[in-house]
Parts: C-alpha cells; structure tokens; sequence
C-alpha cells in the first residue's frame, strides 16, 4: 500500500477530513492536496508528524530514502505496514 492510499485508509479510519489532518499537520489545505496528487513529496517531518497523528510509530531507512510505518503498540496485530518515499 503507498502512502497517499495509507493516508486515506486512517483517515477514513478516524473519521476525519484531509481539511482537518491538513491543520493537524500544520499545511495549508493546497499544500497538502500537492502532496497527496503526487506534485511535492512530504518531508521527513511531515512523515513523522503523520505518523505520529495516526498514532504510529515511523522508521526509515536512509540510504534508500524508503519509510515504513509500523502500527504503535496499541494497534500491534493487525499487520498494517506502510511505505513512503522521503524527501
């Protein structure tokens, strides 16, 4: 699953509205539309700062500029795993 598709997967899971995730992560309402179609990519903190609203926990692998977001441990066991590219 990319991340756009994670993205849109939690929103829906928490209820919430991309206006209100875009406040949440400190973006105007069209720089995030930018990212979620693909004309600028999220930066590092933007990633932690998403995964940190989605209540997860983010590691990446630098050499490969690849992130995986793992579920925190109250949501362990439902083996949901994301990954982004960061910038």
């Amino acid at each position: 699953m990319d991340l756009v598709t994670a993205i849109k997967v939690e929103l829906a899971r928490k209820n919430m509205r991309m206006f209100q995730l875009a406040d949440l992560l400190g973006l105007s309402r069209v720089s995030l539309s930018k990212k979620m179609n693909g004309h600028t990519e999220f930066t590092v903190g933007e990633l932690y700062n998403l995964a940190d609203t989605f209540g997860m926990s983010a590691s990446g692998v630098s050499g490969q500029n690849v992130w995986h977001f793992s579920p925190s441990p109250n949501q362990a066991g439902t083996g949901q795993r994301y990954a982004a590219h960061a910038t």
